[in-house]
């Protein structure tokens, strides 16, 4: 047996060895302060969660953080109920499967690197694969949308249209979208019903591997900001106010007759510089009737949507008596002249149209039109038929005078 002095001082030195050498294991200095709680927070990983969320949604309910739910059954917002995610939160959907919004509100806000994202359930996603998020004409204001994923969805059929359906008449500046991305659905990643409608705002969003990226009415499209779309703009309606549409690297499409006309003073339709506008067969752009209304095109070329485009695909551009500040500059206008509606030719004045000094066509090219590029009916075409207007008609007159 060890003598007691001995055991004693082997204790002692192993104790000496289990002390945590000073300032290891963190790395800071003796003055360096230890992370808060909320940097802490700030930087730790997004732990997937299952959670669930009732069908029917009458009372706020909140969507943690990192929470994962599954969507088996179709979820209505009502009631006048917030339905809130964090960041990091997914709704997965099960085939068919929709999130309609009625008399309720939805705020789903993430971030750059952990977006909100609403997705499809299936292992191998595609397009379609459920419907979609609708808002009703009841969603309530503050609604908003902000570094959110919306992908796999706009099936085809049931009431939806897009991944997005927005389904206002009456209830303009509701709903806010702002830097997210609106991708790889079959149908359009926006879809708007109501002349009446407007977004609260939508801007800095990227519209990508859609079949459109935004179908919207005419009058959605002044409130439309600067974003990224990679498929075309599809559009129809009535412009009643002053707007402008956004600058776009693909095509405006208008699907069905474009009236622009005010309803308490002209409204005028500002055009981005160099758009391209294909109109559909029998479409057309009708400008100042109602309290007047006026067109501003640089450079814009307005052509039929047909891959392979023909004379008189689409109607044209009709000016009626109380057209105002109407500019075409520098454009590009063809396949016209559509038999069966009012125009006869690229441009058609109405019978009580004459031309004025608020009607400039200059340097604009017209061909593959039918019978003429401008037609006056009982008037002249005024300047724009003049040889020093700078306009050149290709294969038919360009000034054609009944």
């Amino acid at each position: 047996m060890k003598p007691l002095a001995l055991l004693v001082l082997s204790a002692l030195v192993a104790l000496q060895g289990c002390k945590r050498p000073k300032n290891k294991g963190n790395d800071r200095g003796p003055s360096e302060p230890r992370p808060s709680a909320a940097s802490s927070q700030e930087e730790a990983p997004v732990v997937p969660t299952p959670c669930k969320l009732d069908d029917r949604i009458k009372t706020d309910v909140t969507v943690k953080r990192g929470c994962v739910v599954t969507v088996n059954n179709d979820i209505l917002v009502e009631d006048g109920a917030a339905l809130t995610l964090e960041t990091g939160a997914r709704l997965v959907f099960a085939a068919s499967r929709t999130l309609r919004i009625d008399y309720g509100q939805l705020v789903a806000k993430g971030t750059d690197k952990e977006p909100v994202v609403f997705t499809s359930s299936n292992k191998s996603p595609a397009p379609g694969d459920w419907y979609g998020i609708v808002f009703e004409e009841r969603t309530m204001a503050g609604t908003a949308l902000d570094h959110v994923v919306v992908e796999y969805a706009g099936r085809k059929g049931g009431y939806t249209y897009g991944a997005l359906s927005i389904n206002q008449g009456n209830a303009p500046g509701r709903i806010a979208i702002t830097n997210s991305i609106i991708r790889n659905n079959e149908t359009a990643g926006v879809y708007n019903f109501g002349d009446q409608s407007a977004f609260q705002k939508f801007e800095g969003n990227t519209l990508q591997n859609n079949k459109v990226s935004l179908h919207l009415r005419a009058a959605f499209l002044g409130n439309v900001g600067v974003n990224k779309f990679g498929d075309p703009i599809h559009t129809q309606g009535t412009v009643a106010s002053s707007q402008s549409w956004p600058q776009a690297d693909v095509p405006f499409v208008l699907t069905e007759r474009l009236a622009v006309k005010g309803e308490q003073s002209a409204a005028i339709l500002t055009l981005p510089d160099k758009a391209v506008l294909r109109f559909a067969m029998g479409a057309g752009l009708y400008i100042g009737e109602g309290d007047g209304g006026g067109l501003v095109a640089k450079g814009v070329t307005f052509t039929s949507v047909n891959g392979t485009p023909a004379v008189g695909d689409w109607e044209g551009l009709v000016l009626f008596p109380k057209a105002t500040q109407v500019q075409i500059d520098g454009c590009i206008i063809e396949y016209a002249g559509r038999t069966g509606g009012w125009a006869t030719a690229a441009i058609t004045f109405s019978s009580e149209t004459k031309p004025t000094p608020n009607i400039k066509i200059a340097n604009t090219t017209f061909r593959h039109n039918k019978e003429a590029a401008i037609d006056g009916f009982q008037n002249d075409c005024g300047e724009a038929g003049k040889p020093d207007s700078g306009n050149k008609s290709d294969g038919v007159p360009l000034c054609k005078k009944k």
